[in-house]
Parts: C-alpha cells; structure tokens; sequence
C-alpha cells in the first residue's frame, strides 16, 4: 500500500491509501485513454507523489495492455510451493527424539537441507 497526504484545500487533509493493483487499474484507465506510459508515470507521480509508479513499470504494464493482458492484479509467484511444516518435522521429533534428520527427510519427500532450515528455525 502507498499511503499519501492530499490537501483538498488549507483547511483539511486526507489520508488515502493505493495498493498497486489500484495504481495499475488508474494507468489501464489512462491506457484505454490513449496516453502513454510517460504521460501515465507524470501523471500519477505528479498526484499521488514521487516514487508511486516507476517508468519501467507504467511501460511493462502498458506493454502487458497492449498485449491483451488485462487483468491488474499480481500473477502468482512461480517456483515450487512450500509443503514443509514446521509443526509436523516436530511432531517426527516429539515422536521418537533419536529419530535421524535424513529419516524425518526420507519419510516426508523432502530433502534433507529442508528439514534442516525448519530446526533451525525452531530453534
């Protein structure tokens, strides 16, 4: 979220707040308007305050427009998802306290460096 201070006039000010997918759906609107990217950034910037959108970014998401793609919020991170639980490799331990790292690893599909960072975190 950006957070920004508007003075509507001297007598009071409103604090409003933009998530980016609200910044990206003002530069779609600025898009189907016919500006470019530049113009969007100035825009935007000029409002809202320095550093809300950067030019890169108003051009990939101008260049993602142009491509048909639409939709203003965030994809999905790529990469493998987190399966690891914390609780369960304890669980493994409370279970039987002699029980090997590499065995918890074996039996639950992960590897054995995975199993390592949980107890570590766990402390």
């Amino acid at each position: 979220m950006i957070s920004l201070d508007i003075a509507f006039n001297s007598y009071r000010r409103v604090n409003m707040e933009f998530a980016n997918a609200e910044i990206r759906a003002i530069s779609k609107f600025s898009f189907v308007k016919g500006k470019s990217a530049r113009e969007t950034f100035r825009e935007i910037n000029g409002v809202l305050g320095d550093g809300t959108l950067s030019l890169r970014t108003a051009e990939e998401w101008f260049r993602r427009f142009r491509a048909d793609e639409n939709d203003t919020v965030d994809k999905p991170a790529g990469g493998r998802l987190v399966t690891t639980n914390t609780d369960q490799i304890m669980e493994y331990i409370e279970l039987d306290r002699h029980m090997a790292s590499r065995d918890i690893a074996q039996e639950m599909g992960v590897s054995h460096q995975t199993i390592l960072n949980h107890l570590q975190k766990a402390g």
